[in-house]
């Protein structure tokens, strides 16, 4: 007889994360046929485990689908997983035998294929070199594993004291194996804050002190200045003959010209992480000429155009690389007896070509041969020939690194020019972005019968295909010949008004340059002199227009009215929009004036010269109306109080300086050797034409600093 056996079948059903349930028959008699239904809601695939034991070829586990199809037929030991289609399975134990066994645990799951998803704890992390990190970290849910946070793994790392750009990576998989996408945290560590901090760069030609390349006081050095506090950052020796021009590459560096050499120091600039800063010359660039100045810069091919002093021509040196990539204009000899050449370029035996080149200048100006370089667009340069009164226009384009040009026109003018005026072209209207400006330099007359003058004048200049065209030319002073005695009157009259000027100047060299600094002296021998040689160069009346000879020009910052100095002390001011002189003043400038620098918030223009600073109000729009109604000007001296042996003839620098706050002015005194600031608040409340208290602070350097460069620490690289 067969013992009846009570089953032991209960039924638990559970679900995980409503991803998992479970039917447990647990021990059964015989004759047992009893079935569950299994479901996971919204689910098209199941995996199905079935783990248990009963007894073998009697007792059966039967798995059927949703649509009542027969899956699985299992019996005995059984230890199996499989998937089936469809949300729903019905699981049926079948005994038929006396022997109890324990049983077996049926168990659906989803099919995991969700991947879990990774939360950041915060965002991108910024610091500053020196901080502390710490990482916020991230947390994990997975659909079917919950949270699992605890599994996360982390790569990357944080090194503050180094700048730069650094990822944490954040990663994790579920049990079912899918791989969450990867987080990343990215932490930047920026450099300690560089302050906006101002640097004056300054090529000294003459360097009283001994200079460690050549063993004597007649080197060259570059000089660093910190202008906000006065004080000499850098000193610099440098080779070469003459160095005139400290040039900003643009690229943090600087490149010393040397005007007597054929080569370029390349200067190096860079601060640590103090923002303590350096300079070293990292390289000589050989020239086949000797350079003037390199201030013409191009972004499109990342390049200087450095002009010569000796040959109307150029060089193209990329900033990157300090390597010449081309040249550009003619490649006179000045060597040769007859002191001309043929031009050497392709077009040599044309009738242009023809043209000889002579090797001396003798308009105003001075003696260099090429005048400043000028891009007028960024495939198009010029080069100014002060020699044979020309301006060459070439097409520049680039081919495998290198620069070639092809010659568009040459424009003939009346005599030498400098430069094209600089002027802002991205606020220029579109009908004037091809309109340029020059200043032709003019020619002293003659000593014996006061003749062959040429007066200076401004001419307009248009670029069109065939290159550029002149449009019209307005003469700024007159010449006209002399008696000697109304020049001799003329002379003395010069000597009187520029002995108010001279109210305080040195009576000789004194024992050393630290007391020329501080010396005071009597101004007849110097004035004198000076006027004499405006004299012997310029035989005109000097109250105006102002002794004949033009040189430098600046736009103001209304980019309309352009500032044009004489050689003997005026200056014009020209409405180019109305071709139309909007002012002249006459007389007090100083020699050689036209470098300028302006203060919009003061409403001062100042003229930086050979002779003396010179403050007078912007030529804006409201001061216009108060000017064409041929009222003065209001105007005066700024004296600079230092005064020592006249080397240069080159009383204050040309390269000048406003501060962001418009209140300060910046220059150096060059044949003293004094960089000084003068304060403009007020100016023109001052109630002592000439005053020097306006000059209030001052730095004694020596040597005879007299073109550079002013860089914001900001572009100087670590």
């Amino acid at each position: 007889m067969k013992t009846s056996k009570m089953l032991l079948i209960f039924i638990f059903l559970s679900t995980i994360l409503h991803a998992e349930t479970t039917w447990t028959t647990g021990a059964y008699a015989n004759y047992q046929d009893t079935r569950q239904e299994l479901s996971i809601p919204n689910t098209t695939r199941l995996i199905v485990t079935v783990v248990g034991t009963t007894e073998n070829n009697y007792d059966f586990i039967y798995i059927y689908d949703n649509r009542g199809r027969l899956i699985k037929l299992l019996s005995g030991t059984i230890n199996e997983e499989f998937t089936i289609r469809g949300s729903t399975i019905t699981a049926r134990l079948r005994s038929d035998y006396s022997i109890t066994r324990s049983g077996v645990t049926v168990t659906i799951r989803l099919v995991d294929t969700q991947k879990p998803i990774i939360t950041l704890n915060g965002g991108n992390v910024t610091l500053t070199v020196g901080d502390t990190y710490s990482d916020a970290g991230a947390t994990a849910n997975d659909n079917v594993d919950g949270n699992i946070t605890a599994n996360i793994q982390t790569s990357g790392s944080v090194d503050t004291t180094t700048a730069g750009t650094y990822t944490i990576t954040y990663t994790v998989s579920d049990t079912a194996g899918n791989a969450a996408d990867t987080m990343t945290r990215t932490v930047t560590v920026q450099e300690v804050p560089v302050p906006s901090k101002v640097f004056a760069f300054f090529a000294d030609e003459h360097n009283d002190f001994n200079n460690t390349i050549t063993g004597e006081g007649s080197g060259n050095r570059i000089l660093q200045i910190d202008v906000e506090n006065m004080s000499l950052a850098n000193s610099l020796d440098v080779s070469g003959i003459s160095g005139h021009h400290a040039d900003n590459a643009f690229n943090s560096k600087i490149y010393a010209v040397p005007k007597g050499s054929n080569f370029v120091n390349v200067i190096e600039l860079r601060r640590d992480q103090d923002n303590n800063t350096s300079m070293t010359v990292t390289k000589q660039i050989t020239l086949t000429h000797t350079p003037r100045s390199g201030d013409a810069y191009n972004s499109k091919y990342n390049v200087v155009l450095m002009a010569g002093s000796n040959r109307p021509m150029g060089s193209f040196i990329n900033v990157n690389t300090d390597e010449v990539v081309g040249t550009i204009g003619e490649e006179i000899d000045c060597n040769l007896t007859d002191g001309s050449r043929l031009l050497s370029h392709a077009d040599a035996n044309t009738a242009e070509g023809a043209l000889k080149y002579q090797c001396s200048n003798n308009d105003h100006g001075g003696t260099q041969i090429s005048g400043h370089p000028y891009w007028l667009t960024q495939n198009i340069a010029a080069i100014v020939d002060r020699t044979n009164r020309q301006i060459s226009v070439y097409a520049v384009t680039q081919t495998g690194g290198q620069l070639t040009t092809r010659l568009l026109n040459r424009l003939t003018t009346r005599t030498s020019i400098h430069q094209i005026v600089p002027r802002d072209r991205t606020s220029l209207p579109s009908n004037q972005q091809s309109d340029f400006y020059a200043i032709e330099e003019g020619k002293h007359a003659n000593t014996t019968d006061f003749t062959g003058g040429i007066a200076h004048a401004l001419i307009h200049l248009r670029l069109t295909t065939n290159g550029l065209q002149l449009v019209r030319r307005m003469d700024l002073q007159r010449t006209e010949v002399l008696p000697k005695v109304k020049a001799e009157r003329i002379l003395n009259s010069c000597i009187d008004i520029y002995r108010t000027t001279f109210t305080q100047a040195l009576t000789g060299p004194s024992q050393t340059r630290e007391d020329d600094y501080n010396a005071l002296f009597v101004e007849e021998n110097i004035t004198r002199s000076v006027v004499q040689d405006q004299y012997n160069d310029f035989p005109v009346d000097c109250f105006y227009p102002g002794i004949p000879g033009g040189h430098n020009a600046d736009f103001a910052p209304n980019n309309r009215h352009l500032y044009i100095g004489m050689a003997g002390g005026a200056m014009s001011i020209v409405d180019v929009n109305r071709w139309k002189i909007a002012n002249n003043i006459d007389i007090g400038i100083g020699t050689g004036p036209g470098h300028m620098c302006f203060s919009e918030k003061n409403n001062v223009a100042l003229s930086s010269n050979h002779g003396f600073s010179t403050a007078f109000p912007q030529a804006t729009t409201r001061t216009i109306r108060y000017i064409n109604s041929e009222r003065p000007i209001g105007y005066y001296w700024i004296e600079i109080p230092f005064d020592r042996e006249n080397i240069t003839n080159t009383a204050v620098s040309h390269t000048c300086h406003v501060d962001a706050s418009g209140d300060n002015y910046y220059n150096f005194f060059t044949d003293g050797g004094v960089f000084y600031k003068i304060d403009l608040t007020g100016v023109f409340n001052n109630p002592t034409n000439g005053s020097s208290d306006l000059v209030v602070d001052s730095l004694y350097t020596g040597g005879i600093p007299i073109q550079g460069s002013y860089i914001n620490l900001r572009d100087i690289r670590r």
